[in-house]
């Protein structure tokens, strides 16, 4: 049994969270919230790691996933982590490894005034085989901008499209006027995911504890939309969301200034891929161009934190402070995802 000051968080755990997602697993089976560690259900008195958590702040109650009771006279059964968190010490900052871009995605639209050509512009991520996620800023109003197609891997489209690694997009929602998940018309082939092309691998709550190292990436955004720009990285550092209080929106997003709904980044003077052949009428506008925000952990692996959120319709260069959405710990976007799509993995 734990000792007393865990003892609380037994009680919590007894008593559960009215708002935490529900299923009926067995004992031991694998389970999986997206930005939780991954698990395995177990009873309150069985699991070792989950007061671990709550005691160091790094989540809640409310936010862990509930497995469902064992038999009529039990418990409610928790997702408990397999590992215990990590030590709270602020890793050195690595130098960044080369991105793959295979979980990235670029939108084909109708190349504007003329209507007889296609242009790539917007950035996204594969998050499963069926479904791309990328900002609202990526639907507009008419025909010339509204997506057709998703260009999967950071395939550079100002030298060659192949047709194999285009798919139509067949509906999208989205969410608080900020995210959109595209609907593919046929899954990313398998053949395709073992090759060129891979699903995103989505961070955990615990990777943007300290001083994380993020960089964002994109398509730059060209100016009068006839044509496709290259891939960009930006180097990003995380600071206090009181940085961000003059970010001004054009768009109705609620929320904006929550707890944990959004990440509040300055970008620094280094720029980590400078394309010499970018085209003059290109520009590295972060939030325009939908950018994608990265995080590389301590072992070099790579991450995806967040989107670009869609605070203006505006392509700006700057140094200012500016959102991203986070996908990681925000429990709105969580359950917009997992109401539409099973993004966890096993």
């Amino acid at each position: 049994m734990f000792s007393i000051g865990v003892c609380t968080v037994v009680i919590l755990i007894i008593c559960g969270a009215d708002a935490a997602e529900r299923l009926h697993l067995n004992e031991n089976d694998r389970c999986y919230k997206v930005g939780l560690p991954i698990g395995r259900c177990k009873l309150p008195e069985n699991c070792q790691t989950l007061p671990e958590y709550i005691k160091a702040g790094l989540f809640t109650m409310a936010d862990v996933l509930e497995c469902g009771f064992k038999d009529a006279f039990s418990a409610m059964m928790y997702c408990c982590p397999d590992d215990p968190p990590p030590s709270r010490a602020i890793p050195t900052r690595q130098p960044n490894r080369s991105l793959s871009g295979t979980h990235l995605v670029s939108l084909e639209y109708l190349k504007p005034v003329t209507l007889d050509d296609v242009v790539y512009r917007c950035t996204g991520i594969v998050l499963t085989p069926s479904y791309v996620l990328a900002s609202t800023q990526c639907i507009g109003k008419n025909i010339i901008g509204r997506p057709n197609k998703v260009l999967l891997g950071s395939t550079d489209s100002r030298l060659y499209v192949d047709s194999q690694t285009e798919i139509q997009i067949q509906s999208y929602t989205s969410y608080n006027n900020e995210l959109t998940l595209f609907e593919l018309e046929k899954e990313i082939p398998s053949s395709q995911l073992l090759e060129n092309v891979s699903k995103a691998t989505l961070c955990n709550r615990l990777d943007l504890s300290g001083e994380p190292n993020l960089f964002a990436v994109g398509y730059a955004y060209d100016l009068h939309e006839g044509s496709n720009c290259a891939l960009f990285s930006q180097q990003l550092r995380l600071v206090n969301s009181d940085e961000c209080i003059n970010v001004r929106s054009s768009r109705q997003i609620e929320g904006i200034r929550g707890q944990n709904s959004h990440l509040c980044v300055l970008p620094e003077n280094r720029v980590l891929v400078s394309d010499a052949y970018q085209r003059n009428n290109c520009l590295k506008c972060l939030t325009a161009s939908s950018s994608v925000l990265h995080l590389q952990r301590p072992d070099g692996s790579q991450c995806v934190a967040g989107i670009a959120t869609p605070t203006t319709d505006e392509c700006i260069e700057n140094r200012l402070p500016l959102y991203y959405t986070n996908i990681v710990s925000n429990n709105g976007v969580n359950d917009f995802l997992n109401r539409i799509i099973n993004v966890g993995t096993d």
